[in-house]
């Protein structure tokens, strides 16, 4: 069991508001046992003695629903733990699933209501299966899977105001969600090729930087051509966005590489780029430095 936040505006909702007070309890409970993802195993025997170990469960007649395949109530086929699990489920506050022979329940809004601990291990329990290679179950208690809920809004051809999931009074089998399609992932644009000038600098850095330290990892052959493009691309930023000149680059190069501080913050395009402005103004004091002493 983990600590949950527990959301106000879940004694607002008109749904948990009307029926038995054991399917709030059961809800919160599902909380404090799902992973950080809002997935747990579908374990009803396990989730009545996590949540209610010291209470025997008894649902009235009045909050059994219907299964609407043969229309006889859930009670007569399940326990009563099966029967808050399946409201819960019809009035769409959970939904559940089946993956390699093995069902699981998904908490739908458990991402919105909770604020999870980034130190929170990470969850072992598989995802929601997309549409087409689902396999969706529709046996005493499972009313249908839906897909994954990060990358497809589900719908149901009715409508709520509760935040909690929206459902109908009465839902039933029938209502079965229908998912949007996709989203299409952008794919990134691929990346410009450095210039000319880029490169060239690119190259003299490098040779600066294994004269100070051979054992650098752009002294490898097999791995030079990807650093170098690297490096030449961060140059050429400095060129093209920070508008520095070539010649001052090549500068800022040579007495940074010399220098017995700031080679060692040098060693690649990116810390040029960062500690450009720095090499070159150190650079222009030691030039007025010498310039004045020559004058002396």
């Amino acid at each position: 069991m983990r600590k949950r936040i527990l959301n106000p505006t879940l004694f607002d909702n008109e749904i948990l508001g009307t029926i038995d007070p054991l399917h709030t309890i059961l809800f919160e409970g599902l909380w404090c046992m799902a992973d950080r993802e809002g997935r747990l195993e579908l374990r009803p025997q396990k989730i009545k003695a996590r949540i209610f170990p010291y209470r025997n469960i008894s649902v009235g007649d009045t909050d059994v629903i219907t299964c609407s395949d043969n229309g006889q109530p859930l009670a007569n086929q399940c326990n009563d733990m099966f029967v808050l699990l399946r409201n819960l489920e019809l009035h769409r506050f959970i939904c559940t699933y089946e993956v390699d022979f093995r069902q699981y329940i998904h908490i739908r809004s458990f991402k919105t209501e909770q604020h999870i601990h980034p130190h929170e291990a990470r969850s072992i329990l598989p995802a929601i299966p997309d549409v087409s290679g689902a396999s969706c179950l529709r046996n005493a208690f499972v009313m249908t899977c839906v897909a994954n809920v990060s990358e497809c809004q589900c719908t149901s051809t009715s409508t709520s105001t509760s935040t909690y999931g929206p459902a109908p009074a009465g839902a039933s089998e029938s209502a079965t969600p229908r998912c949007a399609p996709l989203r299409e992932r952008k794919k990134r644009p691929p990346l410009p090729e450095p210039s000319a000038d880029a490169l060239s600098l690119a190259d003299l850095l490098r040779e600066r930087v294994l004269a100070n330290y051979p054992s650098e990892v752009a002294g490898i052959p097999e791995r030079w051509k990807k650093i170098r493009d690297e490096w030449a691309r961060d140059i050429d930023l400095a060129l093209t966005r920070d508008r520095r000149p070539p010649q001052w680059i090549r500068s800022a190069i040579e007495f940074g590489c010399a220098h017995t501080f700031w080679k060692k913050n040098i060693r690649s395009g990116r810390g040029l780029r960062k500690h450009y402005g720095a090499i070159v103004a150190e650079d222009l004091f030691v030039v007025e430095t010498e310039e004045k002493h020559h004058a002396k």
